[in-house]
């Protein structure tokens, strides 16, 4: 991984979904410069900032997601991927490989017509009934803050406090399939690049003493 290659990558991948018309919105791929470190993303939003501190798993923090532009793009269904990598030089530094369900059963063919907020506000006004308790994935990898109960590469679900331990980074196919291979099977049964997008090669990140206990594991080419 390099900060061309997930450049190339990710301008691919969102112009096949788009394409394929599985995408209601997506964002431009970006680079995005802090004091060190070189961020390829494609997001909205103007400035490089931490990541903002909202309740993990809430409707909430959905929302303002969408608001803010804070993902590379809206799936035909409201949800979110977001997408990126940070690089010193060469070296990959962290990344962030977010999906993020819609809390809301929403009507397609709204979502076809209006914009996403207006129709999240129609489908909370009309009650909980299509509220759905569903919670995100997040696949980070933050090699820098390494502890023995902070794997290198993790994967939150359910509570930001749970980082469950992934064997190395994951790289843009291994995410996309198994995003569309586990939530979206029929999509990843019919479109072929969904399934045969390279896997690409990673390093084994993870500790002996960590994989003891259950972990994401994958082949390491």
């Amino acid at each position: 991984m390099t900060p061309a290659s997930i450049w190339s990558e990710l301008s691919n991948l969102l112009d096949l979904l788009t394409a394929s018309d599985l995408v209601l919105v997506p964002n431009p791929v970006r680079k995005i410069w802090d004091r060190r470190h070189l961020r390829v993303t494609a997001q909205g939003g103007q400035e490089y900032s931490p990541v903002v501190v909202l309740p993990f798993a809430s409707v909430v923090e959905y929302r303002t997601f969408v608001e803010q532009g804070l993902f590379s793009c809206i799936l035909m269904d409201g949800a979110l991927i977001h997408i990126s990598y940070d690089f010193d030089g060469d070296e990959l530094v962290r990344h962030k490989l977010l999906y993020y369900p819609c809390p809301y059963i929403l009507p397609p063919e709204l979502l076809r017509e209006e914009p996403l907020l207006d129709v999240l506000e129609y489908v909370s006004s009309c009650g909980s009934g299509d509220l759905r308790l569903r919670s995100p994935l997040r696949f980070d990898y933050d090699p820098l803050n390494a502890k023995e109960h902070h794997a290198h590469s993790h994967l939150h679900l359910v509570s930001e406090d749970c980082r469950w331990p992934v064997v190395g980074p994951v790289s843009i196919g291994r995410f996309i399939d198994y995003v569309f291979r586990h939530f979206y099977f029929s999509l990843w049964r019919r479109f072929r690049f969904l399934r045969d997008w390279s896997k690409g090669k990673v390093t084994r990140t993870l500790l002996d003493t960590q994989s003891d206990g259950l972990h994401v594991a994958f082949r390491i080419a």
